[in-house]
């Protein structure tokens, strides 16, 4: 098992992944928008465990495994994730998306007009109701989790 990885902007991860800036944090991660070298330098979001959950054996296959079940997810707004060739350090690397999250729209103070929230809710439905058909339960479902992106879908 290779030790915790201590990612920085300007660094290159696993010489494919240029890290561009930290995008957001969690209790387990970092999440940093970095350059895709293997893929013509296309935009990825990178999430890094934290070091006190890159070192035990549960926690690198916990990342593990949310690697495998993503990489076989396809549906419109669900996240896709990108395989991360050899992978020892339990990175997860998906799309990047720009946008905002649910949690900062609905933060802002202004209600959102009864279509958007509808149409929001419907699509988040859809993507609950493709996850369980595929038998994955999405245990932190939450606004903050939830991407409206620019281009008018959701993730």
């Amino acid at each position: 098992m290779a030790p915790p990885l201590r990612v920085a902007p300007g660094q290159t991860v696993d010489g494919r992944f240029l890290i561009l800036e930290e995008i957001g944090r969690g209790g387990m991660s970092v999440v940093f928008k970095a350059r895709d070298l293997a893929d013509h330098g296309g935009l990825v979001a990178v999430k890094v465990p934290l070091p006190q959950y890159a070192g035990g054996m549960g926690s690198w296959s916990f990342f593990q495994h949310e690697v495998e079940i993503g990489l076989r997810l396809r549906h419109p707004y669900v996240l896709r994730f990108v395989p991360p060739g050899a992978n020892p350090r339990g990175l997860v690397v998906t799309e990047f998306v720009s946008g905002t999250t649910l949690a900062d729209r609905i933060g802002k103070g202004d209600p959102m007009r009864e279509a958007e929230a509808l149409s929001v809710a419907s699509r988040l439905c859809e993507a609950v109701a493709y996850l369980h058909g595929q038998s994955v339960v999405h245990y932190d479902l939450k606004p903050g989790n939830v991407m409206l992106c620019d281009d008018g879908t959701l993730r």
